[in-house]
């Protein structure tokens, strides 16, 4: 660098040192720029994907939430329905006792439903009323003979 009268002259090969060097500044300022960009761009990828992890993961929570309520109801209803199959073999099996006794019970009790006044007819018919009284609850042993004639009002035979 020469000065003439105030003027400043450069060389050429200094000022080219000096365009190569600011151009590694610029280039070194851009790589600087591009560098924080691509830190920038994969702490917002980062980011989305942490974000779709939680939104997974609470899809699935809903999902598992939904999946053990349909368990817990097919467990109730399950329940109901053993509930009300037992429900039904007792009430099956309480009508056929109750069929069993009443079965029973007939073998034992006067069908009919006229009441016979025994003392009205002649004393052939009460024999064989009697007789009839008595082949109805003699074998079962529940009632005596005094009884069955007490229910139809017969009481000169017993």
């Amino acid at each position: 660098m020469t000065v003439i009268d105030r003027t400043v002259f450069y060389s050429p090969g200094k000022i080219q040192a000096a365009h190569e060097l600011q151009k590694e500044e610029q280039q070194a300022k851009e790589a600087t720029i591009a560098l924080k960009a691509e830190e920038k761009l994969q702490r917002q990828l980062q980011k989305e994907g942490k974000r779709r992890l939680v939104e997974q993961r609470k899809a699935q929570r809903v999902q598992d939430k939904l999946q053990r309520q349909k368990e817990a109801e097919a467990r109730k209803l399950a329940a109901q329905e053993a509930k009300q199959a037992k429900q039904a073999e007792r009430q099956l099996r309480s009508n056929i006792k109750q069929a069993r006794q009443l079965k029973k019970s007939q073998n034992n009790i006067i069908l009919g439903t006229e009441e016979v006044d025994l003392e009205a007819v002649d004393g052939a018919e009460a024999q064989v009323a009697l007789k009839w009284l008595l082949r109805l609850h003699a074998p079962s042993g529940q009632k005596s003979c005094q009884q069955s004639c007490k229910t139809v009002n017969y009481s000169r035979a017993c």
